[in-house]
């Protein structure tokens, strides 16, 4: 699959070059000049579909995969099931429709033949699969003239070569689908359990409880906003892992976590295997390859390290004197990136100029507004005890090491006789919470320390630690929501039916956060909410009176048609289109 020539490897280079700048892969080079023309690495143009410049320092490496160490093997693996998963649903449409007669099939084929006004411009143009999934090879075609100036140097060696981006016939398209094609159920290795629903919403596989999937159901199409995009028939799993999003008010970002269903991973073990899926011995390293952090972005320095450490200690780490410290006015020349920003200088022990030191960014006041704090979230945790291991064997509970942050939602490893109700404490007297008058006499002899308390064998309760970039504890009744939450609604919590597409839109109430989004209802707000709302004196933003700037669902501009169809959003983020 990764020698070269293959048909994985041919598309692979084709997303590395398409998407990848070659200053971009971590550490990224820092510009030294300090104008308006100089680019950021990861260049944001050549990004703008997603940051493949650690694929593109792999690929341009040269060095053979079986000499790659494990973290580039792994850059491989996971832009392979990126392009899998994409080439798999261009080859099932493709097989549906060889003949192009329907506008999804002519969608894929304008696309990859780079040719927009094929079929109409009311058939979707996707410019990304003209350079991943060409069906002829072509050169480098965005430059300057364009307005492209910094991938046109970028990727200069292929504004004259005309195989730069190589060709993907059907049958290899065909190939790459199969080689990461899903596993049908029966064949899956993770554990999975059948007949779980949510307890909110026994119709939606969105659940604030579980990771849930449906397999082989319909999804309904809903009337209005209040009707639940329910999924009929068909079966709902519990998986242990899934991939969610939600908002964190004190980064004001979204953030996107990976869902660990303890429960599930605690009492499956993997076939063949005599421990279970949740070690027994407790330890899990866990990072994202997609998190970006704040110095993986670099942008053009603002003063030479010597003048920004003046200027620090001038400052006295005051934020209200930040001259060459950290700038974020600076316009780029380039109108699609607007406001770029300067950087503070990347910190060079030497005199060489391409050693790349360290960014003294993260201590500052700005955060980069391109970071992507990616991390993992904990459900299902209240019990950490093992099912099917030896009692000599299960007596650890877990080390959860990541650089990345961490969340815990609902109940945490109990003390308890079961995990539940049977909560148990160190004294065989219960602490009285009205008072305390019992702290220090519950205890004070022997004969009244409770003998079940934190032993293995009579305890839930097992050691845990957590040690990661960042902690949050989440409620059980923490609801994820959305952006559309945002969009909703303005920061008087007012009703936007008038102001949105008619008839679409209503506040995140208990109806909203049971039918979309599977939560508990005793709460209205999600996470989403967490934010600066736009306030207009009770009316929503943008306004219907005003042309082309409401929100709009993309079943209203050709998409699928359902009442619960993602909004439409304009690349800048203004309302599309």
């Amino acid at each position: 699959m990764f020698a070269s020539g293959t048909p994985m490897w041919k598309a692979l280079t084709n997303l590395a070059r398409f998407a990848g700048d070659t200053n971009g892969a971590f550490p990224p080079l820092q510009e030294t000049a300090t104008t308006a023309t100089v680019p950021v690495h990861p260049d944001p143009a050549i990004t703008a579909w997603g940051n493949f410049s650690e694929l593109r320092r792999v690929i341009d490496s040269g060095v053979a995969y079986a000499n790659l160490s494990i973290a580039d093997k792994s850059t491989l693996h996971s832009a392979a099931c990126t392009l899998g998963m994409l080439a798999f649903n261009i080859d099932a449409r493709i097989d549906a429709d060889p003949t192009y007669v329907n506008p999804g099939s002519q969608s894929v084929k304008k696309s990859r033949d780079g040719t927009p006004t094929t079929y109409g411009t009311s058939v979707p143009y996707y410019r990304s699969l003209y350079y991943i999934f060409p069906s002829t090879a072509h050169a480098e075609d965005r430059t300057n003239t364009l307005g492209y100036p910094t991938i046109a140097s970028i990727n200069s060696a292929g504004l004259a070569n005309t195989s730069y981006y190589q060709a993907i016939s059907d049958s290899e398209l065909n190939t790459i689908a199969g080689q990461v094609a899903p596993r049908t159920l029966a064949n899956w290795t993770l554990p999975k359990t059948s007949g779980t629903t949510c307890p909110n919403n026994a119709s939606t596989v969105n659940c604030s409880n579980f990771n849930l999937i449906n397999v082989g159901g319909t999804r309904s199409t809903p009337g209005t906003p209040t009707t639940a995009p329910t999924v009929t028939g068909g079966t709902f799993y519990r998986i242990p892992l899934k991939d969610t999003v939600v908002f964190n008010g004190r980064e004001q970002m979204a953030v996107r976590v990976l869902n660990f269903d303890l429960g599930l991973l605690r009492q499956n073990k993997p076939t063949g295997s005599s421990d279970t899926w949740l070690p027994s011995s407790g330890l899990v390293f866990a990072f994202r390859e997609d998190a970006a952090r704040e110095d993986s972005i670099a942008r053009p320095q603002l003063s030479n390290w010597s003048t920004y450490l003046s200027a620090w200690n001038t400052a006295f780490a005051n934020p209200s004197s930040l001259t060459n410290i950290m700038n974020t006015n600076v316009v780029s020349t380039d109108p699609r990136l607007g406001a770029i920003g300067q950087d503070p200088p990347v910190y060079k022990p030497t005199a060489n100029s391409s050693d790349r030191g360290i960014s003294p960014k993260p201590i500052d006041y700005f955060p980069d507004p391109a970071r992507k704090p990616y991390g993992f979230r904990l459900i299902q945790g209240e019990i950490l005890k093992r099912v099917g291991i030896s009692d000599g064997d299960n007596i650890y509970g877990i080390t959860f090491v990541s650089d990345n942050p961490t969340y815990v939602q609902g109940n945490f490893n109990f003390h308890s006789t079961n995990g539940a109700a049977n909560d148990i404490e160190e004294f065989n007297s219960p602490f009285l919470l009205a008072d305390y008058s019992n702290f220090y006499t519950r205890g004070d002899v022997a004969s009244k320390i409770n003998n079940a308390f934190a032993r293995s064998t009579s305890d839930t309760w097992r050691p845990a630690e957590l040690l990661a970039d960042g902690i949050t504890l989440l409620s059980s009744n923490f609801c994820d929501g959305s952006l559309e939450d945002l969009i909703r609604q303005d920061g008087d919590l007012t009703n936007d039916t008038a102001n949105i597409t008619p008839g679409s839109g209503i506040l995140t109430d208990s109806a909203v956060r049971d039918n979309h989004y599977g939560c508990n209802t005793s709460v209205d707000n999600t996470s989403y909410i967490n934010q600066n709302l736009i306030h207009a004196n009770g009316l929503n933003w943008p306004s219907t009176t005003v042309a082309n700037l409401t929100w709009q669902r993309e079943a209203a501009l050709g998409g699928s048609g359902a009442g619960d169809d993602p909004r439409a959003i304009y690349r800048p983020g203004q309302p599309c289109c």
